[in-house]
């Protein structure tokens, strides 16, 4: 006696019949394990039965890689962070080790900016409360630039030009020459803070890591997801606590993200102004400072990172019946709850 699924691919096709009738629910299995290269299907048959194949191909691909990244990526994404928040404790070389903070440019007096001569290659460093020996700073009166408000500065001994290449004789020099606000002849450079700059690559690389194996678990998650019915849902709804759980994750580390653009952002902001207000002496107080700042918000980065991916990988390990078959009853020694 011929199968079902062999009636229905032998059957003449039928006006009007939508996906549900061309393939009944209690049939769809038997007619993909049936159906063979050789087979002729009817045309809304045969489409029918391309697109089940696709996502079933779809759903078996993200199936594969969630299992990948749970049993293997994640631990392993978690061992890599618990070493480097244990060697930050007592490793000298981590760029977590606190005791950076007690010396470089942590520390408000070794802040400096470094002055680049435009005549030759030669640096000097401009720091505020600078002992006996360093450049002096000349002020002189300056007739023909009132946008420096007639001060001229400069270092060393007084040169008769204005940095930024206009002579006091040359009629064609104009505000257009960079000459646009008080202090900007100083065209001071802020050196990096290295130790920072190692910890803003850390942080977006294992940002962009736990990102990455969110949006994947994300996808399998949803194409795992029944049709919803009256009755036996509850599975369905421990599947919708999980997603929950990894957009929060991706959204922590989506903000922690942005953190090396803020820190860069701020210390390009206060050398501008340090070189537009050369005389206000708070100057390396607020760039250590907020170096400072920006040293413990990224601690506190890594930390999450870890504590939101070891919050998920628990999860999904003590609910994985619910979340991979939300539709079966079996539960998880003997309770089929999230928690």
């Amino acid at each position: 006696m011929p199968s079902f699924a062999q009636k229905f691919i032998n059957a003449e096709p039928q006006a009007g019949l939508d996906m549900a009738g061309v393939f009944p629910a209690e049939g769809v299995n038997e007619i993909l394990e049936v159906g063979r290269p050789e087979v002729q299907l009817h045309s809304p048959v045969r489409k029918a039965y391309r697109q089940i194949r696709f996502t079933q191909s779809l759903k078996r691909d993200a199936r594969s890689r969630a299992q990948e990244i749970i049993r293997s990526e994640i631990p392993a994404y978690l061992r890599h962070l618990n070493e480097v928040l244990q060697f930050a404790k007592d490793d000298p070389s981590s760029p977590l080790w606190k005791g950076h903070l007690n010396s470089g440019p942590f520390v408000k007096e070794n802040v400096k900016l470094i002055m680049k001569s435009q005549k030759s290659d030669r640096e000097t460093i401009l720091q505020q409360g600078s002992p006996t020996g360093t450049p002096t700073i000349i002020v002189e009166q300056v007739d023909k630039f009132p946008s420096l408000k007639e001060l001229k500065l400069t270092i060393g001994e007084p040169t008769g030009q204005v940095p930024g290449g206009c002579d006091n004789d040359d009629d064609d020099c104009s505000e257009d020459g960079g000459l646009d606000g008080p202090g900007h002849a100083w065209q001071g450079g802020l050196p990096p803070n290295e130790i920072c700059d190692k910890l803003m690559d850390m942080i977006e690389q294992e940002s962009e890591k736990a990102i990455v194996m969110g949006k994947e678990l994300l996808h399998w998650i949803r194409l795992e997801i029944p049709t919803i019915e009256d009755g036996n849902n509850f599975g369905v709804d421990v599947q919708e606590e999980i997603l929950n759980k990894i957009e929060g994750m991706c959204g922590s580390a989506c903000k922690n993200h942005t953190l090396p653009k803020t820190h860069y952002e701020d210390r390009m902001k206060f050398a501008q102004s340090w070189n537009k207000y050369p005389n206000l002496e708070d100057h390396a107080a607020a760039i250590a400072s907020s170096d400072r700042f920006d040293f413990f918000l990224a601690h506190n980065a890594i930390m999450s990172l870890r504590n939101n991916m070891s919050t998920l990988l628990l999860a999904l390990q003590s609910n994985w019946p619910k979340v991979h078959n939300p539709k079966s009853n079996n539960g998880v020694n003997g309770t089929s709850g999230l928690y």
